[in-house]
């Protein structure tokens, strides 16, 4: 059969394989060993500074299943994360690490070969703070990657007579063909190399995408993340 979204749904079902079945053929993403520990500090630039979350994400917590700060502390648990090249060509990862989530803000890669993947980024900012195991879901933010944000406004939810924004959050399960679409996109293919790069094939999936919206129209993924 054809598939619906010969676009991207092909690479997204590729993807789905690759993380569910610990034998399944052809992956070329290799568990990574990058930390930030190990990052070069004369070529890549880290920070990582206390920030609770703002009060538009607080209202999502619960759908989340994420760990709320202690309102009698005045510590919080969550962590603005960048690492950025300081030489050559614009690279970096901008986001936010808590309990069992990481929300990923802004990504560049620049095609040099030296140049570490997102992916590996993801892992490893995530692994410095809090265990891999423990990691409940990918959040990006504010979509606006110039294939994903149409193909989801126009393909997804023009198929489905959804306005834009909708007015409830959307989701998208394993392996329907919406599901493997977006998971197709470049970014859900950096959420899907993040899974298979962490933890190897046959060990955790994507079981679900949940796309919503919050303020301006702003486009949102959710991948969650479960055992296979």
């Amino acid at each position: 059969m054809a598939p619906k979204y010969p676009e991207f749904e092909p690479w997204g079902e590729t993807f789905r394989r690759w993380m569910e079945c610990a034998d399944e053929p052809g992956c070329y993403i290799p568990r990574t060993t990058l930390t930030v520990a190990g990052l070069d500090p004369t070529l890549w630039h880290v920070v990582s500074s206390p920030k609770p979350l703002t009060l538009e994400w607080v209202s999502w917590a619960g759908i989340f299943g994420l760990t709320l700060d202690d309102p009698a502390s005045d510590q919080t648990m969550y962590l603005d994360q960048s690492v950025l090249k300081i030489k050559g060509e614009y690279t970096y990862w901008m986001g936010r690490i808590g309990p069992g989530v990481i929300f990923i803000d802004n990504i560049k890669r620049a095609k040099d070969p030296r140049n570490f993947y997102m992916s590996e980024f993801t892992k490893a900012v995530y692994e410095s703070h809090f265990p891999l195991e423990s990691l409940k879901c990918v959040v990006f933010t504010m979509v606006i990657e110039e294939e994903t944000r149409p193909f989801i406004r126009e393909d997804i939810y023009g198929s489905r007579g959804l306005g834009f924004p909708p007015k409830e959050p959307q989701t998208w399960v394993s392996p329907s063909p919406e599901f493997c679409g977006i998971l197709g996109t470049p970014i859900g293919k950096v959420v899907a190399a993040f899974v298979l790069c962490a933890y190897g094939q046959g060990v955790k999936r994507i079981p679900r995408i949940v796309t919503f919206h919050t303020s301006m129209a702003g486009l949102n993924l959710r991948f969650d993340i479960e055992d296979v």
